[in-house]
């Protein structure tokens, strides 16, 4: 347990109680930052109010949305397979059939990432890109390419400049969620 008078101290940085053979009192404050950083709460209760000996502590974070993944595909099976691939995972998703249809939802709700087919009616995947990356309230937002097209030159060099990956169709269900979530959490493999 923790005592009464060193509750109030216990989240500082290098502070330690007792007799202690390890430690460098780094953990708890380190915890509390993190913890802050993400607007939630830290506390410690010593003793638990359960009994017994110890400390009780308690995290308490917002509720954030799940990230919103918008997938453009020509194909409705692929786009339902594609999208019971990524709720899997916890993303939410909007769909779209067409290049055109994209770029109207990509300006109107901001999805948190894109997986696009490079050939597409209305306006060609390669097109969304270009008109993604030209507009200063689009060009952050992650672009997969999941296609079966052979890539030609010029479009290989439009996902090369861009850093954007590409998976091809038949694709793999684990390199796919890979690219997802390196899209979220800063893979090297992709680029914002």
């Amino acid at each position: 347990g923790i005592p009464a008078e060193a509750l109030e101290k216990v989240m500082e940085r290098y502070f330690t109680v007792g007799e202690q053979a390890c430690g460098t009192g780094l953990g708890l404050a380190i915890s509390k930052e993190i913890v802050e950083m993400h607007g939630g709460t830290i506390r410690i209760v010593s003793p638990p109010p359960e009994g017994g000996q110890g400390a009780a502590v308690y995290i308490s974070m917002p509720v954030v949305e799940a990230p919103e993944i918008l997938i453009v595909d020509d194909d409705p099976a692929i786009q339902d397979l594609l999208e019971q691939q990524v709720v899997s995972q916890g993303y939410r998703v909007a769909k779209a059939g067409d290049g055109a249809e994209a770029l109207e939802s990509i300006m109107r709700k901001k999805p948190d990432a894109v997986l696009l087919d490079l050939v597409l009616p209305k306006v060609d995947g390669s097109e969304v890109i270009l008109r993604m990356k030209s507009d200063k309230s689009m060009t952050r937002i992650p672009i997969i390419v999941v296609t079966g097209a052979h890539v030609s030159r010029a479009k290989g060099e439009i996902l090369q400049n861009f850093a954007i990956p590409a998976i091809s169709k038949p694709w793999h269900e684990a390199e796919l969620l890979d690219r997802v979530e390196g899209a979220f959490f800063g893979s090297a493999a992709l680029s914002k």
